[in-house]
């Protein structure tokens, strides 16, 4: 068993997943003599949902993600019924949802034989357009023998029920109160449900996470429907995490970028949410990507920082203790920070990069245009 999994295992052994086990092997022996299961799984591919497959790569990390995913595994393993993340823009929840969703998976199949088909991962977002068609069960128009018909096929959230997903419900709040309330009737339904192949037993897999932005830091989500509210199994508020938390995630996500530029990409996108942006661990994640190039250490190096300076028309020290801020080196002092690796690297790539490019860059990812962060993208790098 992996070591991250060992851990969330160890957690688990005071709660009874036993019952889940055994409604899981009972439901295998179910679905085997169902005509009408066999044809639902050779008949609707979950690509068409943008499902996400396991993925034991990403997986929580940092302290604040690894709690929330306790919380999570705990309702998922004891209650069918729904997990609620809520909390401010860009804090991470649909990333929690599918890190949960792996460690749900992963260690489910270490505890019992759980089929290919159901380790999937399906993320939808509401909006006030959401109807019960792009949802459960859509129809379309569909010719026999020259007459025209109607043909019903299953949607993502009837997949999950059928074949065992974690399904995400992002922007929930979006939706328009008929849809959340009919959602509300579908979040426990019986032990069987109706398909356009004949009614199919619900997976006991299966788990719903419902993802808002509370209606007092949105200007356009409603409040959730408080029969939504009352019957989930889990409510978690979501709060972005701390610098070293995002560090820890672009370790192990992107291990092969340097960890200079991860602490760099994390203190950015830390300074930017406190002036009103809305960049995210997503957006963590894509920046450190975007700037994880090749790059040469030690190249001409005192040409390379004097240029540098010059163009950005700085006080050298000043430069000096942001850029190493930024890298959290811990040195006090000015000379000590301009021989330290990490900083000369810095300024390697900022070099390699073209400073123009660079702040290009930073600005598209980090998406400008969607807050008033101008004068601190006049402070970089």
């Amino acid at each position: 068993m992996d070591s991250i999994l060992k851990e969330y295992d160890e957690f688990l052994k005071g709660y009874r997943v036993r019952d889940l086990l055994d409604r899981i092997e009972d439901w295998k022996n179910e679905i085997k003599h169902s005509p009408a299961f066999d044809k639902f799984y050779k008949n609707v591919d979950p690509s068409r949902f943008w499902a996400q497959p396991y993925k034991p790569r990403m997986l929580p990390y940092g302290n604040l993600q690894k709690s929330i995913v306790k919380k999570t595994l705990v309702s998922f393993f004891t209650s069918d019924s729904p997990v609620i993340y809520y909390g401010p823009f860009g804090t991470g929840k649909t990333v929690l949802g599918e890190a949960s969703a792996n460690v749900y998976y992963g260690l489910l199949s270490e505890y019992a034989d759980i089929p290919e088909f159901s380790r999937y991962y399906m993320v939808y977002q509401m909006n006030n357009a959401s109807t019960k068609s792009q949802i459960w069960r859509g129809d379309m128009p569909a010719g026999e023998k020259g007459m025209l018909t109607i043909k019903s096929f299953p949607m993502f959230l009837m997949h999950a029920y059928v074949m065992g997903n974690v399904v995400s419900l992002d922007e929930f709040t979006q939706a328009p109160e008929e849809i959340q309330g009919w959602l509300n009737s579908i979040v426990e339904v019986g032990s069987e449900i109706d398909t356009p192949f004949g009614r199919i037993p619900v997976s006991p897999v299966k788990r719903v996470v419902i993802i808002f932005n509370p209606a007092v830091i949105s200007n356009t989500a409603r409040d959730l429907a408080y029969s939504i509210e009352n019957r989930a199994g889990r409510k978690i508020p979501v709060e972005m995490s701390p610098r070293e938390d995002v560090v820890e995630i672009l370790r192990n996500v992107l291990p092969e970028a340097p960890d200079f530029l991860r602490r760099y990409v994390a203190s950015l996108v830390a300074e930017a949410r406190e002036k009103g942006s809305r960049s995210s661990i997503r957006t963590a994640l894509s920046l450190a990507k975007q700037l994880n190039i090749e790059f040469s250490d030690h190249k001409n190096f005192d040409r390379i920082h004097e240029d540098l300076i010059n163009r950005l028309n700085l006080d050298p020290k000043a430069f000096v203790y942001r850029v190493s801020s930024r890298l959290l080196l811990k040195e006090s002092d000015v000379m000590a920070i301009l021989k330290h690796a990490d900083y000369r690297s810095f300024i390697s790539l900022l070099n390699q990069y073209g400073l123009k490019d660079f702040l290009e860059t930073v600005r598209e990812v980090m998406q400008e245009q969607d807050w008033s962060g101008q004068n601190f993208f006049d402070l970089l790098p």
